[in-house]
Parts: C-alpha cells; structure tokens; sequence
C-alpha cells in the first residue's frame, strides 16, 4: 500500500508445502481469500536447495531486498510446510534528523556498561507520555497515521520487566496520554532483528505437532 510519495506498507504471506502431501479444501480458500496467502508446492526433501531459492526470493521480493536470507541450517530436508509472511515499511520522518548532527556519544545497555555509538541528535516537538515505569516517546513520520514510540524504562526497571507487563490497554493508555513537548533528542542508529519460538503458541491454537 502506497499512501503516498513518502510512505509505503506492504506485507505478504505464502505457504510453502512438501509436493505429494494435501491441506484441506476449506482451509486453502481461507489462506487466500482472508489472508492473500499464496500456495507453493515444493519438495524439501529432494531439491532442499531450489526450494530454499525460492524461500529466500519470497523474502527478497517481498522487504524490497532488506531481508535475510534463510540459511540451509534453519530447514531441514523433513520439513513438511513452511508459513512465511514479510512485512515492509518506509517512510520520512516528519522531522528528520540531519547528518550533520551525528555524533559518537555515550550509550548505556547496561547500567555500568557504557559503549561509544554514532548518536543522533535534533531539537524539536514530539509527543510524550510518562509513568512510574517509563518515559514513552513519539516519532511521527510524515503521514500522520504512522507513529515509532520508543519506550525508555525508569532508573531500576528493565525493559524484559515492562514487556512482561504491557498489554493492549496499557499501550492504548500509553498513547492516548501523550502531549506534545519541546525537547532535545539524542537517539542511537539502530538497527534490529528478533527471532521468535512460535511452537507453543502454534500448539496452543490447535496444532500439536
């Protein structure tokens, strides 16, 4: 979806499946027509690299060449089906940082540990919101529907603490609060990658094994 020359939000799904084995009728109709999930017959066992190719160019395609690439080591030749899904987004700040304001300043993962990193810097009006937990911070991007927060823990919480108590009302109290304030913004460039055990979930909606 392209909602103008500044953003743009895509997302894809598709199955890939071992050739000879069969998914319900029912269920191949829900894939596509409510999820636009594209069906692939492939044979892992077989031809464990051409099916890794393709793999690897559903992923391409579909992050616009900013995803990596599936390794050999994360599918076996026993693998039955795989479900991939690739989500990509771009867009401008609405106040961007400049270049010229990149500097090596102090970061802190740590409380003791402190490492030199190139820190951004700009001086203008975000939304913010605050509780006894932490500072959250918006970044707007040039179309108003889009919002990066970033959520700063307090002095003695930690992040995985927060996690662990954030649901969806909290997060809507989080930005239905924020107001709007002049501050100077020092922010780290980052980058980041998550990896997700998604079995016991999978289980839990009726898949085992």
């Amino acid at each position: 979806v392209k909602y103008d020359d500044r953003v743009t939000l895509a997302m894809d799904n598709a199955l890939f499946l071992q050739d000879g084995r069969e998914i319900q009728p029912a269920f191949q109709t829900l894939l596509e027509t409510t999820y636009g999930c594209q069906l692939f017959r492939v044979d892992f066992e077989h031809q464990p690299l051409h099916t890794l190719n393709q793999l690897n160019q559903f992923v391409r395609v579909g992050t616009n060449g900013r995803g990596a690439p599936i390794q050999d080591t994360e599918i076996p030749i026993q693998t039955l089906l795989v479900l991939a899904n690739t989500f990509y987004f771009k867009a401008s700040w609405e106040s961007p940082f400049g270049r010229a304001d990149t500097t090596l300043r102090p970061f802190y993962p740590e409380p003791n540990r402190g490492i030199q990193v190139h820190t951004m810097y700009q001086k203008h009006t975000f939304p913010v919101a605050a509780d006894e937990e932490a500072i959250i911070l918006g970044l707007p991007y040039k179309h108003s529907r889009f919002i990066m927060y970033i959520v700063l823990p307090r002095p003695g919480r930690t992040l995985e603490e927060i996690e662990k108590g954030l649901d969806a009302k909290k997060w809507t109290a989080w930005r239905e609060s924020t107001v709007k304030h002049e501050l100077e913004l020092y922010l780290p460039r980052f980058a980041f990658a998550s990896r997700y055990e998604l079995s016991p979930a999978i289980a839990t909606m009726g898949a085992p094994s």
